[in-house]
């Protein structure tokens, strides 16, 4: 896949079977992961997921919650 360009993200597509942990890190391999509303609990949940995934580059974690993102960089 190619590399991002402003404007022009990439976005893998989910055609592997998830539920394994192998098909998981190769689709994220040395990319950089974005999730959205990281410290609500669906999002706390695929945060702790993907930080699970050594290969990932990268992972960015946004919320609208100052508080809450403040208890999750501390643990």
């Amino acid at each position: 896949m190619s590399e991002s360009v402003l404007g022009q993200g990439t976005t893998p597509r989910a055609d592997r079977n998830l539920d394994d942990p192998e098909a998981i890190s190769a689709t994220l391999a040395g990319r950089t992961v974005l999730v959205t509303g990281g410290t609500g609990t669906f999002g706390r949940i695929i945060a702790e997921s993907i930080l699970r995934v050594r290969s990932v580059r990268e992972v960015r974690i946004f919320s609208r919650n100052e508080t809450r993102q403040a208890y999750m960089q501390q643990s």
